[in-house]
């Protein structure tokens, strides 16, 4: 994806994305149109959401205690490595 690239009031150069083409639209109204008439894939991204759904207030509150200083970056890091 193009991108431009503008100064912010910070004085930082910020990355903004160019516009969508129409074609671009067009080919992600299709896929999700697509995607909204498969079954399967509607079964899997309902267990899915109800996967996250489980974990997301643990997930928050650990979030939170990172926010608050109550745990360490490097704890962080650790339970959240990258993939």
């Amino acid at each position: 994806m193009a991108v431009s690239v503008v100064s912010s009031t910070r004085g930082a150069p910020v990355a903004l994305p160019r516009p969508r083409t129409d074609l671009e639209t067009e080919s992600w109204r299709l896929l999700r149109e697509e995607w909204s008439a498969d079954p399967s894939a509607q079964a899997e991204y309902e267990s899915w959401e109800r996967s996250r759904a489980t974990v997301r207030p643990a997930m928050s509150a650990w979030i939170d205690r990172f926010l608050d200083g109550d745990i360490g970056l490097e704890r962080f890091r650790a339970t959240f490595p990258d993939s």
